[in-house]
């Protein structure tokens, strides 16, 4: 029976040593604002990237079929991605704002739009850059490996060497951004 005992009790205390273990995880994970990168967040992004994808897939091609209607300027943009990396990109805009509270406020479907096409943005601009400039591209996303940047820093490295270059980083105006 004592043996029976000790199995229960290491069981119990395993599965409380996980437990504490996931959510100091989700803690971190919130501290840093990527709740995304979370193993319950990244299962549900396995589940919801495929369909997501085939929706934005489904409003480019309608919308730049050529039919009577405004020609959205989102869907122009949204062209240039693969469907797979704007889902991907929105998801992980979804599961980084709609938990978090910012200032005592949940997020606002305007707010999370601006941000998830902010991610968007970023993700033409660097493609475009890596197009331009491709030696320097591959020279900054070295260093940023070996000195393991986060994203947040990653961007204002990119920002300062447009500026440095003299090149725009509002690519689009506010009139034709995905976010309006």
């Amino acid at each position: 029976m004592d043996l029976v005992r000790e199995q229960r009790y290491l069981e119990e205390q395993m599965r409380g040593l996980g437990v504490s273990r996931l959510y100091r995880a989700n803690d971190k994970a919130n501290q840093r604002g990527d709740l995304s990168s979370t193993l319950p967040m990244v299962q549900l992004t396995k589940g919801y990237l495929v369909p997501y994808a085939k929706a934005i897939s489904e409003f480019t091609r309608y919308a730049l079929s050529g039919k009577i209607g405004k020609r959205s300027c989102s869907a122009v943009a949204l062209s240039e991605l693969e469907p797979e990396v704007a889902a991907f990109l929105f998801l992980k805009a979804i599961f980084n704002k709609v938990p978090t509270l910012y200032q005592g406020k949940p997020c606002t479907f305007v707010g999370l739009a601006i941000y998830g096409a902010g991610l968007i943005h970023d993700e033409l601009r660097i493609r475009y850059f890596h197009a331009n400039w491709r030696n320097l591209a591959r020279k900054m996303w070295s260093d940023f490996e070996t000195r393991e940047l986060p994203r947040h820093k990653r961007k204002e490295h990119v920002q300062r060497k447009f500026n440095d270059l003299q090149i725009d980083w509002s690519q689009w105006d506010t009139g034709n951004s995905l976010a309006r």
